[in-house]
């Protein structure tokens, strides 16, 4: 009996371990290699200017209609506190935010995506049921057609690095391909055939892009380069048969100055009654970090609110008997970008295969279901944080929460706050 219980210890270890390499950047897919990027759609878990987000090696990219937000994320300062459990003066959570505005782009263009993801995500966020959202997939691909005037605008990943391609139709003018940056970047330079945006924790680099047609069955090399003039950026081409069509192909590149960039951690774990396996824990800056949710614009006084330092909502992770697929992720918490907090202590698994997640919040809004035993938050005092853990619960303080997800994680099926006007469940 010993040894079977030394056995299951080392084995939830082991699992939250794996757990966390297939959660970390929500990027683990069934139909393609674990290490490829995909596309999450927005099914209005954020705000509706968001079609795709993509979490990448060093943080994520957002891509609207005629924009793309890249967001750096330097979280050292959590893994220092998480791992080394101390506890690290005026911690923060450095960020930089670019967007990269593509100009005179169409107002009519159409979506569409291919390589659908077998598992899914489900969102379960602030105290407003009619924003939360199940079934959310992710994509190998996403097109844009008609993005510009006979040109079209693919996105996809290729070795683990995220790339898009014009593809310019007989006829059409790629010179109406133009894009300008704006927010939080020291310059912008042409070096080596590359594009470089330097920030402050690292550099979004596009590789030195590659245009072609293929004639006759052949792939025929035309040659490519960018240029700039005015802070507006383009494509320099040379000749090309514009009675062929052509594309040109650049590679996205994320290099920050640090190795810390999953943006999670696992706490607790159990087994389903089916022989599946849970798991849940806590995820630093799910939201969309724009001021102004209906806009990607970064106006000259930006400031970005890209996470602050211990702000967590709860993920619950469930996999197939094995441990090698993952089924579906839910996100549960309330609050912002700023301030609301949650962690997940505990999960109980019911006969019928619904979880059961038992925690810590601050959020005022953590979401709760018609007839809750305790719809709102008691209340409590400042200072229940645990820089150690990375966690802050801010001035709110602290209530238990339980909430019954079920075992497809499509539905919420019951949520409580329990607590009182003290500090509770930390």
């Amino acid at each position: 009996m010993k040894l079977l219980v030394l056995n299951l210890r080392c084995f939830f270890v082991f699992f939250l371990f794996s757990s966390l390499c297939q959660v970390s950047a929500q990027d683990s897919h069934d139909e393609t290699p674990h290490n490829e990027i995909q596309f999450i759609e927005n099914k209005g878990q954020w705000p509706s200017v968001v079609h795709f987000q993509s979490a990448v090696s060093g943080g994520k990219l957002w891509i609207g209609d005629s924009s793309i937000l890249f967001q750096l994320q330097d979280l050292s300062a959590l893994h220092e506190a998480h791992f080394e459990l101390k506890n690290v003066e005026n911690p923060t959570l450095k960020s930089a935010l670019i967007q990269q505005k593509f100009l005179g782009s169409k107002s009519d263009k159409i979506r569409s995506v291919e390589g659908p993801s077998a598992h899914y995500y489900n969102y379960f966020l602030g105290s407003d049921s009619t924003k939360w959202t199940s079934k959310v997939h992710s994509y190998s691909k996403v097109e844009y057609q008609h993005f510009y005037s006979d040109i079209h605008f693919l996105w996809e990943s290729e070795n683990n690095a995220l790339k898009y391609s014009f593809f310019v139709e007989p006829g059409a003018n790629p010179t109406e391909i133009r894009w300008s940056y704006a927010g939080e970047f020291n310059s912008v330079r042409i070096r080596d055939g590359r594009l470089i945006l330097k920030t402050a924790i690292g550099e979004i680099i596009e590789q030195r892009p590659i245009a072609y047609q293929l004639i006759d069955g052949k792939k025929i090399p035309v040659s490519c380069s960018f240029q700039e003039q005015e802070g507006i950026y383009s494509y320099k081409l040379g000749k090309y048969a514009d009675e062929f069509p052509l594309v040109i192909d650049p590679v996205l590149v994320f290099a920050t100055y640090n190795g810390s960039v999953s943006d999670n951690f696992g706490m607790t774990a159990t087994y389903g009654n089916d022989g599946s396996a849970y798991s849940a824990g806590m995820v630093y800056g799910n939201n969309f970090p724009i001021p102004n949710a209906n806009s990607f614009d970064i106006s000259p006084n930006f400031t970005s609110v890209a996470g602050s330092y211990g702000i967590t909502d709860v993920f619950v992770t469930k996999y197939n008997s094995t441990g090698t697929n993952m089924l579906w992720s839910a996100f549960l918490g309330g609050g912002d970008m700023t301030q609301g907090t949650e962690t997940a202590h505990s999960l109980i698994c019911d006969s019928l295969n619904n979880i059961y997640v038992f925690g810590a919040t601050s959020s005022t809004n953590f979401p709760t279901t018609p007839g809750a035993f305790q719809s709102t938050h008691g209340g409590g005092t400042t200072g229940a944080n645990f820089l150690y853990n990375g966690v802050y619960f801010s001035g709110q303080g602290t209530d238990i929460y339980i909430s019954k997800i079920s075992s497809n994680g499509q539905n919420l099926l019951a949520s409580t706050y329990v607590g009182g006007s003290d500090n509770d469940g930390v």
